[in-house]
């Protein structure tokens, strides 16, 4: 990988570079354990010195290398800039990643949060909430708005702070739930369901876009809600396994990638070695 630009004395400029560079690796090999051996500068003349960053060692694994379990180049080919632009914009979620392969494999409440929220952070770049909203309630929830502003100007003390609470409760928003559902209504047949069907035919599971998303809403908000005493959606377990799989099919899907290629990768990435 190289990047060239201007000569500077910025080193934190350099450090943003080396941010981006990584997070990109990171995003190849879905993990975040990821390192380079070596980061030389260089000029026009040739090699300047070396750019060496003190960070805690990490476990570095081949064995996910040697089986194929990262994005191909020639997959993204064309699609590097986008990529790295969202990145240096903080705009690509990787919070999710697991720190190794090994890790990504242990489902706790941290990493199934983490996961819907990277979906619904994909889902916003990829659509507006009111897309999927009916004129009639665009234009109903545009007049209650009106009639409550007028409500908050003519008031004062704890009535008015009732009355701005009612407004931002007006807008309704879509579910994790429902979002979920759309994602398989544009994307599904498409992409996802060739890897979802064989997922859940070997765990013994229906394949119900519905009630995957049902199962997964009601899990997160157990968890994010603190409900630890709610019994655990066993289901949800695969189902949220399958949504680290969605969320790279959105990412991608986001950059303008054909939707073939994307198979592709997900298949290679997640290791379903189905014939496409």
């Amino acid at each position: 990988m190289i990047f060239h630009f201007e000569e500077t004395q910025d080193y934190s400029f350099v450090r943003e570079l080396y941010r981006i560079a990584k997070e990109f690796l990171q995003f190849l090999c879905n993990r975040r354990n990821v390192s380079f051996t070596d980061i030389r500068l260089s000029n026009n003349q040739g090699k300047v010195g070396e750019f060496n960053v003190i960070e805690e060692s990490i476990e570095i694994e081949m064995k996910p290398l040697k089986d194929g379990r990262y994005i191909q180049q020639k997959y993204i080919a064309g699609y590097e800039g986008k990529i790295l632009n969202d990145i240096a914009e903080n705009n690509l979620y990787l919070r999710h990643l697991g720190n190794s392969f090994r890790d990504s494999l242990i489902i706790d409440a941290a990493s199934f949060v983490l996961r819907t929220a990277a979906f619904e952070w994909e889902f916003s770049k990829l659509f507006s909430e009111d897309k999927w909203k009916s004129d009639q309630r665009k234009r109903l929830e545009e007049e209650v708005s009106k009639e409550l502003e007028c409500l908050i100007e003519t008031s004062t003390g704890k009535k008015k702070k009732i009355y701005k609470d009612l407004k931002k409760s007006v807008i309704s928003y879509i579910s994790l739930s429902q979002k979920i559902h759309q994602i398989f209504e544009e994307y599904g047949a498409r992409i996802l369901d060739i890897f979802g069907c064989y997922m859940y035919k070997i765990n013994n599971i229906s394949y119900d876009h519905s009630k995957i998303g049902e199962r997964i809403g009601k899990q997160r908000n157990n968890f994010a809600h603190g409900n630890l005493d709610k019994e655990f959606i066993n289901e949800s377990l695969i189902d949220v396994v399958f949504l680290e799989q969605i969320v790279l099919a959105m990412q991608l899907q986001y950059f303008g990638i054909d939707e073939i290629e994307i198979q592709k990768i997900i298949n290679e990435v997640f290791h379903h070695n189905l014939a496409l």
